[in-house]
């Protein structure tokens, strides 16, 4: 009773909020310390620091008993990941996701989405007027001889991938903040914007992450566009009137019109057949991008004119990922020697962390594009998808600097405010399909 009126004090509440926003920007800062050309000397301390406020937070929250236990399961689990493989990362991971229950999370969103805004523009600023940073770096890109000898921009970034790196995060988050309001005339903007920075950075994999996030953005404005038009309605009041009044949303064909109600219903909602399709397809992009990691590290050769295809496209990448973290080195909670920073992104997960905490990871983030899908929460899954395709062949989230991944505070926000877990759970028991 006394620990129950204690967090419910108002006082208090505000406090753990102030805490949350003051640890997040210091996880962004960080960001931004790391890409400028300052040497970071105590991220150690630094992010204990930043973990000891999520922490607050965390336990300044009230939460039901069984959300206790499953928090001290999964804690347990990313202390013996910490001690295997002498990185931290899963536990704050955990903390959090953890802090978020209670939060606006759309408003910590566009929080996060500003703070990145404006690390972006005071080092793009600083490196143009001279003050601090490089505007441009002139060497010997991918490999190249003299003769590859170019210019290309990073604005303070360090090098011109982490330029259009930023540029394709800053995308996808506006994306994400503006997704309701969006039209196709932003995207095209966007596109053209993104096409003139790669002719500043010549950054490829930045550059068609950020269209593919585009076109992405495209086809789910259209697809919800056509569910609000007029034809979606005519035809939806055909298949009720023919389903009963039970069929509140299905989509189908013209041969569902001679259903009976119960075999109608079962087309209906918003569990109904186009969220599950979508669902499917995307959680199938999702593991096929795991599989072909998993793929690339299992190889012993590149022999094959596929892969050695694929290696050049790469920049070498595929070849990398094999030689650098086999199959063969990963463990069920990492090893302490796997340091290598390779740039397949999923490779690097389960090559620094093992089997157990990247497969929580990657089915934690399969579920939330399934769920979101589902649940036509498309600006969630714009996001995960997203970054799911640029991760394959750049590990920018892969990083101990937790600032850099937004999908942990989108994870937060789908557990907690969507109730990711229970809401399947509660339309199962209520017999919807």
């Amino acid at each position: 009773m006394i620990m129950t009126r204690f967090i419910d004090n108002p006082k208090l509440k505000a406090l753990s909020e102030a805490v949350f926003y003051l640890a997040l920007l210091l996880e962004v800062f960080y960001v931004f310390w790391d890409k400028s050309e300052l040497t970071p000397f105590w991220d150690g301390a630094y992010f204990r620091v930043v973990f000891c406020l999520t922490l607050f937070r965390v336990l300044t929250v009230k939460r039901p008993a069984k959300e206790w236990i499953c928090l001290a399961v999964f804690t347990v689990l990313g202390i013996i990941s910490w001690k295997m493989c002498g990185r931290n990362e899963m536990l704050r991971i955990i903390a959090w996701i953890a802090a978020c229950k209670g939060m606006e999370m759309k408003k910590v969103m566009k929080v996060y989405f500003l703070l990145n805004c404006l690390g972006c523009a005071v080092l793009a600023s600083l490196s143009v007027l001279g003050i601090f940073g490089k505007v441009a770096l002139g060497t010997v890109y991918r490999g190249g001889d003299a003769a590859g000898y170019e210019v290309r921009y990073c604005l303070g970034m360090g090098h011109p991938n982490a330029l259009h790196c930023m540029a394709l995060m800053l995308t996808v988050l506006a994306l994400f903040v503006f997704f309701e309001k969006l039209k196709l005339c932003h995207l095209l903007l966007l596109f053209l914007a993104q096409l003139g920075l790669f002719l500043l950075t010549d950054s490829r994999m930045g550059f068609l992450g950020a269209v593919f996030s585009l076109v992405l953005a495209a086809v789910l404005k259209l697809k919800e566009k056509y569910r609000k038009s007029n034809r979606y309605s005519i035809f939806h009041t055909r298949i009720c009137a023919a389903g009963g009044s039970n069929c509140t949303d299905p989509i189908g064909i013209s041969a569902f019109a001679d259903m009976p109600q119960a075999a109608a219903s079962r087309h209906s909602g918003k569990y109904g057949r186009p969220g599950r399709a979508a669902a499917f397809l995307g959680a199938g992009v999702f593991l096929s991008i795991i599989l072909f990691s998993v793929a690339c590290a299992a190889r012993q050769d590149i022999r094959d004119p596929f892969w050695w295809d694929l290696n050049y496209y790469t920049n070498g990448r595929i070849q990398a990922a094999f030689q650098t973290a086999n199959l063969s080195d990963w463990g069920l909670f990492g090893a302490p020697l796997n340091t290598s920073e390779l740039d397949m992104g999923f490779v690097r997960l389960f090559y620094w962390y093992g089997f157990v905490p990247a497969l929580c990871a990657c089915l934690l983030g399969l579920y939330g594009l399934y769920f979101s899908l589902r649940e036509k929460e498309y600006a969630s899954a714009l996001m995960i998808l997203s970054l799911a395709v640029y991760t394959l062949f750049e590990a920018h989230l892969v990083s101990p600097i937790l600032g850099r991944n937004p999908l942990i505070l989108l994870m937060g926000m789908l557990l907690y405010e969507k109730d990711m877990l229970s809401a399947p759970l509660r339309a199962w028991k209520n017999n919807e399909p």
